[in-house]
């Protein structure tokens, strides 16, 4: 575990720093992703299949192992937040179990995932012994508020 003195230093890191990747892709690598892209309105999208399958194998390589800074089992601590690399090498907000990503606000959702969206509005939550309801009196105490 980093010593709580570590972990203020990564406060003082930019964005840039903190979020970088742990490995540098080679030419021929950075040509095939080239080759497997286009670009729409200046910004440059790539074949996830490909991209994803070079960057796993870098990050196979380069991603901390179980115990070490960055794992799972010893996240990174920054603004009171954890972070872990995920199977990509990107370094992700880690909550328990779960790893959560966050949308830029240059990632707009497309026309299909809006629709998947309001599907899902409309649906009737079915709640099971794995997610049972809580009461909302329950959800009272545990709710603050946004604004003091």
């Amino acid at each position: 575990m980093l010593a709580s003195s570590e972990r203020k230093n990564l406060d003082f890191l930019t964005d840039e720093e903190f979020f970088a990747r742990r490995f540098t892709l080679s030419e021929e690598d950075q040509d095939t992703l080239l080759r497997n892209s286009v670009v729409v309105d200046g910004r440059r999208f790539f074949r996830a299949s490909v991209r994803d399958s070079i960057l796993r194998r870098y990050a196979a390589k380069t991603n901390p192992k179980p115990g070490e800074p960055g794992s799972r089992e010893n996240p990174l601590y920054r603004s009171g937040k954890a972070y872990v690399y995920n199977s990509t090498g990107d370094l992700v907000e880690y909550a328990g179990q779960n790893v959560h990503f966050s949308l830029r606000q240059d990632m707009k959702p497309t026309d299909e995932q809006k629709h998947m969206i309001r599907e899902a509005s409309r649906k009737p939550i079915h709640y099971s012994a794995d997610c049972p309801e809580i009461p909302e009196q329950r959800l009272a105490t545990r709710m603050r508020p946004i604004h003091p």
